[in-house]
């Protein structure tokens, strides 16, 4: 996966890094997009992050002086991620400033996720969260997985790249989503 649509990821999450204001809670989703945001907040020091994921938390704990805490939980082993009930409660336990959600899938009826332990997780995440904000490549728009986990509506921003078709820039902004379109170049606009 991290060698998919690299150039965007990389784009994604030195945009999204950016939005973080300073002294900020912060939930990072599991998926290699959102481990590019934690690269790139790697430096800071002024940040309280929660993560599902083991890659960001590994990369956190190594190279960042950030407060850090990881939900745990079931382990999905094929993103490497805490999922599940107990995970969810741990995310539902703080108030985020802003969180950084990922998806393989989503499109104008929501996210959707393959595995139903996924679900809970990313509801929680939306329902802590002052500011709840996807990072995905437009390659996954359009794709549908098993389980509805969120709609759209309640994101307050979406950042993805140009390749995002027109159709569905106007039709995620009608729904009160916040677009921010990152070309590889790591130039951003706000629609």
């Amino acid at each position: 996966k991290a060698q998919t649509a690299q150039a965007e990821k990389l784009a994604i999450g030195a945009y999204a890094a950016n939005m973080v204001p300073p002294g900020s809670v912060l939930y990072l989703d599991a998926g290699t997009t959102v481990l590019e945001i934690a690269r790139k907040l790697a430096p800071r020091d002024d940040l309280t992050v929660v993560t599902n994921d083991f890659a960001v938390a590994g990369l956190l704990s190594a190279e960042s002086r950030c407060k850090l805490i990881h939900t745990g939980w079931l382990v999905e082993r094929e993103n490497q991620s805490g999922v599940g009930e107990i995970a969810a409660d741990t995310i539902m336990g703080f108030n985020f400033d802003i969180a950084f959600t990922s998806t393989s899938s989503f499109g104008l009826r929501g996210v959707s996720t393959p595995t139903e332990a996924k679900v809970t997780v990313k509801r929680a995440i939306t329902r802590s969260a002052a500011r709840n904000v996807l990072v995905t490549d437009s390659s996954k728009y359009g794709l549908v997985a098993a389980y509805k986990a969120i709609p759209l509506d309640a994101l307050t921003d979406l950042v993805t790249d140009s390749g995002l078709p027109d159709s569905a820039r106007s039709a995620i902004a009608d729904k009160g989503v916040t677009l921010h379109i990152v070309d590889s170049l790591n130039q951003g606009s706000t629609a």
